[in-house]
């Protein structure tokens, strides 16, 4: 499997829907190409949630449907390093390999 990861590396940020846009534009054109199967999507944010400008019900619902077309959301995440030789990305949740 392989793991394709969208992050947003600090606030403020231009254009907050963005990330999960793209996310979901990818995740569409993937299911096109008929290989959605194997490619698992992440977007990371430093954020306690996606949207906060936008109140925590548009938050959620963002969340939601991030969940819903199967793309892992992790907030709360600063990426700190990637080590592009081992794949290894560092963040203040922790070590994930890719």
């Amino acid at each position: 499997m392989c793991r394709v990861a969208g992050s947003l590396l600090g606030a403020p940020y231009n254009c907050p829907p963005a990330p999960y846009e793209t996310a979901f534009l990818l995740d569409e054109y993937l299911r096109g190409r008929g290989v959605r199967y194997a490619i698992e999507l992440v977007v990371s944010t430093p954020l306690p949630m996606t949207l906060p400008a936008a109140g925590p019900g548009n938050s959620q619902f963002v969340a939601e449907a991030l969940k819903d077309w199967v793309i892992e959301l992790l907030t709360g995440q600063r990426i700190q390093a990637i080590d592009v030789d081992t794949r290894i990305e560092y963040s203040t949740g922790g070590e994930e390999e890719w």
